[in-house]
C-alpha cells in the first residue's frame, strides 16, 4: 500500500469513528450517511427523488427519513439531521432538507477528509 492510500484509509477510519461517536449504541449506518449527503446537495428533496436515486422502496425511504429526522415518529431515537415538511406546491407529499445539526456533521466530515 502506498503512503497516499494509507492516509486515505486513516481519514476514512477517523470519519467512521466520528460517525459512531454520534450514537455509540447504534452508530450511523453508511446508507443513512449516503442519503444525508444526497439531501444536502439540494435545498430539499422528495421521497420519490430519494427512492429513484438509491433504487429503494418508499417504505425504506420512510424508515431512513424517520431515523435521520429530528422527530422520529416510529423510533425511540433519531439523529436530528434533517426535517420533514409538507411540500408547499403539492400538499399531499413530503419533502426533506438538511438542518443545522446535519450540516454540522457534514462540515465535520469534510474537515476529517480534508475537503
Amino acid at each position: 500500500m502506498n503512503t497516499n492510500q494509507g492516509k486515505g484509509l486513516n481519514k476514512l477510519a477517523s470519519a467512521l469513528a466520528f460517525l459512531n461517536s454520534i450514537d455509540p449504541e447504534r452508530g450511523v449506518y453508511v446508507h443513512h450517511l449516503e442519503v444525508l449527503l444526497f439531501i444536502n446537495e439540494f435545498d430539499s428533496v422528495t421521497y420519490k427523488q430519494i427512492e429513484e436515486n438509491f433504487n429503494i422502496t418508499n417504505a425504506s425511504v420512510s424508515r431512513t427519513v424517520c431515523t435521520l429526522s429530528e422527530n422520529a415518529s416510529h423510533r425511540e431515537t433519531s439523529y436530528g439531521f434533517i426535517e420533514k415538511f409538507i411540500d408547499p406546491r403539492e400538499g399531499r407529499r413530503y419533502r426533506v432538507r438538511t438542518i443545522k445539526k446535519g450540516k454540522s456533521v457534514i462540515r465535520a466530515l469534510e474537515g476529517i477528509m480534508g475537503e
